[in-house]
C-alpha cells in the first residue's frame, strides 16, 4: 500500500470515530432526564403559586376571596352563597370551591398532591389526598394565613 492509502485509511478511521462519538452525545442529550434540581423548583413553583392563584379566587357566588371563606370558615363566620353554593355554611363553600379548582387543575394535569390545613382551633376544612404516601418525595408550600382563633395554615405537597 502506498503512502497516501494509508493517510486515507486512517482518516476513514477517524472519521468513523467522530461519527460514532457524536452519535452517542446526540443519544445522550435526547434521552437524558431532567435533573432533579430542575424538577424539584418546578414542583416548588407549582405548589407556591397554585396555593397564590387559589386564596387570591374570587367566588362571585359568594362575594369572597376563598382566602376569605377559609379565615371565616375558621372564625365561625356566615358568609351567605348564592347560585351553585346556595348555603350558608362556610366550611362547606370554601371545601367545594377548593375541591373543584383542584380537581379541574392539578388532578386534571395528574399531579399526586395533598392539601391540609392545621392550627386556628378545630379546623373543619377538608384536606385532599390524591396518593401521596408517607414514603413519596414531597415539595411542599406552606401559607399562613390569620384567624381570629390563631393562624391558619395551608400547606400543599406535590408528591413524586
Amino acid at each position: 500500500m502506498s503512502k497516501a492509502q494509508m493517510e486515507l485509511m486512517g482518516m476513514a478511521i477517524v472519521l468513523m470515530l467522530v461519527a460514532l462519538a457524536a452519535f452517542f452525545a446526540i443519544r445522550m442529550v435526547i434521552t437524558e432526564k431532567p435533573s432533579t434540581a430542575a424538577s424539584d423548583y418546578n414542583s416548588i413553583q407549582l405548589a407556591t403559586n397554585f396555593l397564590n392563584a387559589l386564596l387570591e379566587t374570587y367566588v362571585p357566588d359568594c362575594q369572597s376571596s376563598v382566602k376569605e371563606l377559609m379565615i371565616g370558615c375558621v372564625n365561625g363566620d356566615s358568609i351567605s352563597c348564592t347560585g351553585t353554593l346556595s348555603t350558608k355554611d362556610t366550611c362547606g363553600a370554601a371545601n367545594k370551591v377548593v375541591s373543584d379548582i383542584s380537581a379541574n387543575s392539578l388532578t386534571a394535569w395528574g399531579k399526586t398532591y395533598e392539601l391540609k390545613y392545621e392550627g386556628a382551633g378545630p379546623v373543619t376544612l377538608t384536606g385532599i389526598n390524591t396518593g401521596c404516601s408517607a414514603s413519596s418525595n414531597r415539595k411542599a408550600r406552606l401559607f399562613f394565613l390569620p384567624t381570629s382563633k390563631g393562624t391558619l395554615s395551608v400547606r400543599l405537597d406535590i408528591c413524586s
